[in-house]
């Protein structure tokens, strides 16, 4: 078994006048999407790569973890942001 990549499925996003790129989701830094009190996580997010910072599609299971619950900390009001961004 193997994984040639992934496509982030964004057309609910798009749908919705959510800014995005071909990465994904455009969000800022805590997680909140172009449209106030939306939030976005996982792998249909583009973020900043840590190293280069280039933008890039967030595929990882324990990134996208981590997403989620600075995502609900944020949703209940705090003002938390993505490590690395």
């Amino acid at each position: 078994m193997f994984s040639t990549g992934i496509r982030a499925n964004s057309e609910l996003a798009e749908d919705a006048k959510i800014k995005v790129s071909p990465h994904g989701i455009v969000i800022n830094e805590r997680l909140q999407t172009s449209i106030p009190n939306i939030y976005a996580c996982g792998d249909c997010i583009e973020i900043k790569e840590i190293l280069t910072g280039k933008k890039v599609q967030s595929g990882y299971g324990t990134q996208a973890d981590r997403e989620g619950h600075i995502a609900g900390i944020n949703i209940a009001g705090a003002m938390k942001p993505l490590w690395g961004w």
